[in-house]
């Protein structure tokens, strides 16, 4: 199957927009692992860098005469040979200096009809390969990951199949029966590079923000059948997709790049407009389609998404040190930006009307990950690398104070969920619920064990969605 690319003719330099008509982004295809001269085949590249465009691609390679890569045997006097394959010995080759590694796996194969004897493998043969890509990992160096799932031993005189095996179809994508707490729905192949994700208003879309070799931005329809919709990919010298955000009418999706530019695309059809924000950080802005950003001279700009232009800014302090995190109450009436200096960590709180600045808190280091107002902007919670989940009253002024034991674990991903009146945050295993008196109170499960996933909440709480270690999940 063919995919359709449409090319944006108000960039010179090239963003391409990968529009993806229905459910497949790809259909049943098989590609060789490399093309007649030798090179890797364009497919494998792009399905390695971005697996779930591809969800049915499979890669094929033969391997002929390496006897590291199965092991021989028969019973009952020669009548029932097999086959056991080790795939994971397959010399792969280098993609851009990074290696392609297979996933380690053990199968046995028998023949696939009478007659396959020891003198019929004796008289030469080869196995056929497929592959599916899984993408970038990092558990062992940086490396692309690919997996068996079938072999085909055949007669290298012949060409006869002999033995086979094909992997059983994955588990579904959605499974409504699924025990409480775990996710409705698991999307492999996603990108484990991903730095932000975003929920559409409506919470029928997911954005991620995605770095590394193929900077872009990823849009999912996440119907009873989720699927990527369509991507954005920017040049590599852009610095990667940094955040996204949706407008609160659900009308446009935004992607902040590392130099500094916001990207602003019509949900539906990807119509571009770019924004000369010199940002570095972006939050979506409460009523009037706007987003926040704050700037590479520690400026804070309300951007109009309409039309690209200003609707205020707030100016930088003396030192100028670039703006790192924000974070903006659910009534949209105060603005918390968060700023490193000199091994510190300065936060500014303001007044959105008064346009003023209300409190101002200075921690004796650059741990902080992440920060999130409750409703009305009263207290600021702060996830702190070693401290955990702290709690930080406006009004007074004072330090902040720490949650509880259970928010010891708040380490990184935080958000406010207005209908729930409570703070959730990422911890190993899944998203926790923490109420005012800094119990859990609620757990959704992830099948990762990574406290760095990135997750966000729609307003009512019926939908939630996480990415990490290469997987979208959604509740």
């Amino acid at each position: 199957m063919s995919h359709p690319r449409a090319l944006i003719p108000a960039l010179p330099w090239l963003l391409a927009l990968t529009l993806v008509a229905g459910r497949a982004v790809a259909g049943d295809d098989t590609v060789p692992l490399r093309d007649p001269l030798g090179a890797l085949e364009e497919r494998v590249v792009e399905a390695m860098l971005s697996p779930a465009e591809f969800p049915a691609l499979r890669i094929s390679h033969v391997s002929e005469n390496d006897e590291a890569l199965f092991c021989l045997d028969s019973s009952l006097s020669a009548q029932k040979p097999f086959v056991q394959v080790y795939p994971e010995r397959i010399p792969m080759p280098d993609m851009g200096g990074v290696r392609i590694r297979v996933v380690k796996t053990e199968r046995r194969l028998t023949p696939v009809a009478e007659g396959v004897t020891d003198r019929t493998l004796d008289a030469g043969f080869a196995i056929r390969w497929l592959f599916r890509p899984l993408g970038l990992r990092f558990d062992d160096g940086p490396s692309f990951v690919v997996a068996a799932v079938g072999a085909e031993v055949f007669s290298t005189k012949t060409g006869q199949t002999l033995m086979f095996w094909e992997d059983a179809k994955a588990d579904p994508i959605c499974d409504p029966n699924r025990p409480a707490g775990a996710p409705r729905c698991d999307l492999p192949g996603i990108s484990r590079e991903v730095r932000d994700i975003a929920l559409s208003p409506d919470g029928g879309w997911v954005a991620l923000a995605i770095s590394g070799i193929k900077p872009r931005l990823e849009l999912y329809r996440i119907d009873d059948a989720p699927h990527l919709h369509w991507q954005t990919a920017f040049p590599t010298e852009s610095g990667g997709v940094l955040h996204v955000a949706f407008s609160d009418d659900g009308h446009f999706v935004t992607a902040l790049l590392g130099d500094g530019a916001t990207h602003r695309f019509d949900l539906q059809g990807g119509r571009h407009l770019r924004i000369p924000s010199l940002g570095r950080t972006a939050l979506a802005a409460p009523q009037g389609n706007r987003v926040l950003i704050g700037g590479r001279n520690g400026t804070v700009t309300l951007w109009r998404l309409q039309d690209g232009t200003i609707d205020w800014q707030l100016p930088a302090r003396t030192i100028r040190s670039p703006a790192a995190k924000l974070a903006i109450s659910a009534n949209g009436q105060r603005i918390a930006m968060v700023d490193f200096a000199n091994a510190r960590t300065l936060i500014r709180v303001w007044d959105f009307a008064a346009q003023r600045i209300t409190a101002q808190l200075s921690l004796p280091d650059d741990r902080v990950n992440g920060v999130a107002f409750d409703e009305r902007g009263d207290h600021l919670y702060i996830a702190h690398e070693r401290d955990g989940l702290l709690r930080f009253r406006v009004a007074s002024g004072a330090q902040p104070e720490a949650t509880s034991a259970q928010g010891l674990h708040c380490r990184n991903t935080i958000a406010w969920v207005p209908h729930r009146q409570r703070i959730w945050c990422s911890v190993p295993g899944g998203i926790i619920e923490i109420d005012e008196r800094g119990e859990r109170t609620h757990m959704l499960e992830t099948t990762t064990a990574s406290a760095r996933s990135h997750f966000a909440v729609s307003a009512t709480a019926e939908r939630t969605v996480s990415a990490a270690d290469g997987h979208l999940l959604i509740w």
